[in-house]
């Protein structure tokens, strides 16, 4: 739309601010007066604007009504000097209706988004009824049981658990974030799948918008191979959209992420920058299940980095991290819903030939993956303890109970569409077979 060229009132919703156009006069209008200008489009014709609507807004929160008021009046004051007169109905300080020839003008797609900036920016009132204190007291409750299920290796009754006691939930935010919970937890006790593939728009309000950084997080670390390519450009323009807004913790997980992804792709150097800045986020932040998950990716990417440029990373630092995340889960329980690092520490120990240490952390390992039932797990599991058989095989029969854990392992990789691992382990296999 040209609105140069237009002579009639148009009123339009660019971004986050609105181009007035009214006989050959345009304004553009940002900052708080563009909620002001929400409210008037978003009300029917019968309905006006109050002052105590436009303090109920963020925007305008810190202002009293009648300041409020006053405001607007200089604001429509000014725009009428210009030459746009937006109103049809004004009591000058109070009660504004916009009026026909603007609201004729308006397109329903800038209807529904000034309706989601209004929802984004609306006040929310500190009081609850009785009822409502007392869902949110319940939520909590099985929210915390759920998340300690989770991080103990009790996957599996934590997700029964929470899906059944939230059908007595009815706010929505609080079922958003059961939701993310629900699915780390399904990710623990199935071959999981991306039900719902994330979409690069985000919603406007921040919290939701935060809500849907962890959906997509804990859904990308289980997506299929062929998706990583689109799910690494999704998370690139998640963090563009966050970049300089102080939110740490969604900055934190996306990263994370994104980190995994670029190993995954073998964008190693990449993904040491990002999992970098994950760790220092992730510290910051203070959540002790995600500096534990960073720990692990952290020292997993530093390895990869390691194998291909040995003075580049010190071993002794990564092994050092790898075996204090292991400890965690000895002493205090925390993190036994996987034995990532306790499989890690057996791998680069077997790759190193210190195959005491590897299969004293392989059997760490089995303690908890007996509990937890976590695939990923049981797929690494078997590939390690198949290539430690095969290093100290002196016979064919141990020679073919590592290929057959070996096999195991591809099988599971390829059912949860982890293919570039499957193709490792056919490597693997045939240097056990073919020795060079």
């Amino acid at each position: 739309m040209n609105l140069l060229n237009e002579n009639k009132p148009i009123i339009g919703l660019f971004g986050e601010e609105f181009v007035l156009s009214q006989g050959g006069v345009n304004v553009r209008v940002k900052s708080k007066f563009v909620d002001f200008l929400c409210l008037l489009i978003c009300r029917s014709p019968d309905t006006l604007v109050t002052r105590h609507d436009l303090v109920a807004l963020e925007s305008w929160s810190a202002n009293k009504p009648l300041s409020a008021g006053k405001q607007i009046a200089r604001f429509l004051e000014s725009l009428n000097q210009k030459g746009i007169s937006l109103l049809s109905t004004s009591r000058k300080t109070d009660g504004w209706g916009l009026s026909d020839e603007f609201r004729a003008s308006i397109l329903e797609t800038d209807i529904q988004r000034a309706k989601e900036l209004l929802n984004a920016k609306q006040l929310k009132s500190g009081k609850r009824t009785t009822e409502e204190q007392n869902e949110l007291l319940f939520w909590y409750a099985v929210n915390f049981k759920a998340l300690v299920a989770l991080t103990s290796g009790d996957a599996r009754n934590g997700y029964t658990k929470l899906r059944d006691d939230l059908l007595h939930v009815h706010d929505d935010e609080q079922l958003a974030i059961s939701n993310v919970l629900l699915t780390r937890l399904e990710q623990r006790i199935a071959e999981s799948t991306i039900p719902i593939f994330p979409s690069s728009k985000l919603p406007i309000d921040p919290f939701v918008r935060a809500i849907e950084f962890r959906r997509v997080a804990a859904y990308a670390l289980h997506a299929n191979s062929n998706e990583w390519n689109k799910l690494e450009n999704i998370f690139r323009q998640y963090l563009a959209t966050l970049a300089g807004s102080g939110d740490f913790l969604s900055i934190a997980i996306l990263k994370n992420a994104l980190g995994i992804l670029l190993r995954r792709l073998g964008k190693v150097d990449e993904a040491l920058g990002q999992i970098s800045d994950a760790a220092k986020f992730g510290i910051f932040s203070g959540d002790i299940i995600l500096i534990q998950n960073i720990a692990f990716n952290l020292a997993n990417i530093a390895s990869e980095i390691h194998r291909l440029k040995p003075k580049a990373v010190n071993f002794e630092v990564i092994a050092s991290l790898l075996e204090f995340d292991a400890e965690i889960r000895t002493k205090y329980g925390f993190g036994r819903d996987s034995a990532q690092s306790e499989l890690l520490l057996a791998y680069l120990y077997y790759e190193r030939r210190d195959l005491t240490k590897a299969k004293k952390y392989l059997k760490m390992a089995k303690v908890i993956i007996e509990q937890s039932g976590l695939r990923a797990d049981e797929a690494l599991m078997a590939r390690v303890e198949g290539l430690i058989i095969a290093a100290e095989a002196t016979d064919k029969e141990h020679f073919d109970q590592a290929i057959d854990l070996l096999e195991k392992s591809k099988a599971i990789y390829l059912r949860t569409g982890y293919n570039a691992a499957a193709d490792w382990i056919d490597g693997e296999i045939a240097a056990i077979l073919h020795p060079s």
